[in-house]
């Protein structure tokens, strides 16, 4: 008989894996592990050698999907969202990816993920830590899903991550580029940055909805940190949520923290040239600087290295950290 803990597993995998693009980082694995070249090319790192082809492009953004599909399955496991025993075809094809140099390299020194290494670490029976089954850290669980689902379905969301990572968005049809440096050049601009916020869905340019994922973005952050805080019993949990994130909070913590700080410091300028009364207008500065506040405890290494020191304590290799 089939249990509730298979098919949360089965919930996980429609939606982080068959309703993503992660099957075709497989298939093209399948394809491609045997010749190295082509596999430290396509997975390099962007740093030394800029990523402009197409198809380069699309194979990433998969294995990116594929990455958090495992990202996903180790806090359910930590979380005992889903069944100790994983289904042994994944587990072999999750294996098979993981351990391979060119993969390794890409999720441990280019762009370093603990999530990732503490599931092949799982997989490889070198780590198994899960609360006990308790009536909290499952709906903690859920709850980020939750929370976090914008940030894999939302467009506008995800513009606005793309442009964070240093993504130059050009659309043609209207003849705009957004940058991370033009959105915040809007902000500081209060009645432009209003009006654009203020357009019908279908009269929103690329520069429009990249706005519209900024102000997701903060307070899809808000709630992240509220949920961070409410996890504060179950610290290893509460550190695996914050490392599902941490290409943002962490990785980009320098360049991203200061892009965000410098736009939600554009919201004081406002009050220079914005009556009281203008619609739109009614953040305070109080409240802004709590949302800067939130920024810096989130961009901070306060939950990141729970679970690092953890998994060092069990001799387990933990790079990029």
């Amino acid at each position: 008989m089939t249990n509730i803990k298979e098919i949360n597993y089965r919930d996980i995998k429609r939606r982080f894996y068959d309703n993503t693009s992660a099957p075709y980082a497989v298939s093209w694995f399948k394809d491609n592990f045997k010749n190295m070249d082509t596999m430290y090319c396509v997975l390099r790192n962007h740093c030394y050698h800029a990523i402009r082809d197409s198809k380069e492009i699309k194979i990433r953004d998969a294995f990116d999907d594929l990455l958090s599909f495992y990202s996903q399955l180790e806090i359910a496991s930590i979380a005992n969202f889903i069944p100790i025993q994983i289904p042994s075809p994944h587990k072999e094809c999750a294996g098979n990816i993981l351990n391979h140099n060119a993969v390794s390299k890409f999720y441990r020194e280019y762009y370093p993920l603990l999530l990732p290494q503490l599931y092949i670490a799982r997989l490889n029976g070198f780590f198994d830590f899960r609360y006990e089954q308790n009536n909290e850290t499952i709906p903690l669980f859920i709850e980020m899903l939750e929370i976090n689902r914008p940030f894999y379905e939302d467009p506008d969301v995800l513009s606005f991550l793309r442009c964070l990572d240093d993504y130059i968005i050009y659309e043609k049809s209207s003849n705009v580029i957004v940058s991370l440096g033009v959105i915040i050049d809007v902000i500081k601009d209060a009645k432009n940055y209003l009006e654009r916020l203020g357009r019908v869905k279908n009269d929103r340019n690329a520069l429009d909805k990249a706005l519209q994922g900024f102000v997701k973005f903060l307070g899809i952050s808000i709630n992240y940190n509220l949920l961070l805080i409410r996890s504060s019993h179950f610290p290893l949990l509460q550190s695996a949520m914050w490392h599902d994130q941490s290409y943002w909070f962490g990785n980009l913590r320098g360049k991203a923290g200061k892009a965000i700080d410098e736009a939600i410091k554009q919201f004081l300028e406002w009050e220079q040239y914005l009556e009281s009364g203008d619609a739109g207008f009614n953040e305070t500065q109080e409240s802004i600087t709590e949302l800067r506040r939130i920024f810096s405890e989130l961009f901070s290494n306060k939950y990141e290295h729970l679970l690092i020191d953890y998994a060092r304590e069990l001799d387990i290799l933990v790079k990029g950290f």
